[in-house]
């Protein structure tokens, strides 16, 4: 078990805080409002205890493993894989601006901690890694952007080795009517605006706008009234999807008949989901079929270190059975056999 270590704190902090000061001009304008709150030692803390606390109920210790961050963001929590003794930490993600940062940064680290960490730009659903290569595979607060889910399953147990692990952690759990409540709210501001509007963390684009300007690009010969029905038909596809969509419109008039409808998740045109809501249990079920050993349980706060909470989740997270819809949060803990 991991114990709350001020000294991995301590370091973790320092090393966080001279990243975020140094303001490279490769930083991606979003690294500040996703990792700013690590320049406080407070939330270095709970950065670190959230990720030791997600290794302990997988019963993981990665000193001298091979860890792949799916969807690693800005590259933190690889670090700290890092910072925690793995052989290798290893990120991936689609984001070419948080990849720009984190590799920006790699060479401010230690040397022996640089050496070891390293992020890469790939899709989850496809990952560039050789089979059972990996020891233990993360996603944290991914999982909901992930355009195919299925098969980042599918990926998950292939670059597993056996024994190994996929842990996921969300902040999506949708048997929750209070996130569903908020999610649909969200996935209706990003579709229909208003562009800046700020929604749990998130500032609102229009998809629809998005979709408009690259069918007014791409297919100049359209209408007016043609352009605005592709707009409103072309709901939750990707570019390359609505270029498909608006083909076959004119090539044989087809309408591709996909509109807003309240419950359905927003997909931003670049190729990302905007909080797509899970099921913890059909998720796991999932797992299961692909052969994974599967624990799901709820999660109701204890990064902060606050006591009464952390008992409180410990209790809660023992009876998830019955208690995980009144969690916001959910965990899975995959083992390939």
């Amino acid at each position: 078990m991991y114990l709350d270590d001020a000294s991995l704190t301590s370091e973790f902090h320092d090393i966080a805080t001279a990243v975020l000061d140094a303001d490279l001009p490769e930083y991606d304008q979003w690294f500040y409002s996703y990792c700013g709150r690590l320049r406080s030692s407070d939330g270095a803390a709970e950065y670190v205890r959230h990720v030791l606390d997600l290794l302990n109920l997988a019963e993981r210790d990665v000193r001298g493993a091979r860890v792949l961050d799916a969807g690693c963001g800005f590259g933190m929590t690889t670090l700290l894989c890092g910072l925690l003794g793995a052989a290798e930490a290893h990120g991936i993600d689609v984001h070419q601006g948080m990849l720009d940062t984190a590799r920006a940064y790699l060479p401010l680290l230690p040397a022996n901690l640089a050496a070891r960490v390293g992020v890469t730009r790939g899709d989850v659903s496809c990952m560039p890694c050789p089979a059972e290569s990996y020891d233990v595979v993360l996603s944290i607060e991914a999982v909901s952007h992930y355009l195919f889910v299925e098969k980042f399953l599918a990926e998950a147990w292939r670059v597993l080795k056996p024994g190994g692990v996929l842990i996921v952690s969300d902040g999506n759990n949708g048997l929750n009517p209070l996130v569903r409540r908020r999610a649909y709210h969200m996935w209706e501001a990003f579709e229909k605006g208003p562009v800046g509007a700020h929604l749990a963390g998130h500032t609102a684009q229009c998809y629809r706008e998005m979709r408009r300007e690259f069918i007014d690009q791409h297919f100049p010969g359209l209408t007016e009234a043609e352009a605005s029905a592709l707009t409103e038909h072309t709901f939750a596809m990707t570019f390359d999807e609505v270029r498909e969509a608006c083909e076959r419109y004119v090539s044989d008039g087809l309408m591709p008949g996909r509109t807003f409808r309240r419950g359905v998740p927003a997909i931003d045109p670049a190729g990302a989901a905007i909080e797509r809501l899970f099921d913890p249990n059909a998720l796991g079920d999932e797992m299961a079929k692909r052969g994974f050993e599967v624990r799901v349980v709820g999660y109701w706060g204890g990064a902060s270190g606050r006591p009464a909470l952390r008992i409180a989740n410990r209790i809660l997270t023992r009876l998830s059975p019955v208690t995980i819809y009144s969690a916001r949060a959910f965990r899975t803990v995959a083992v390939k056999p």
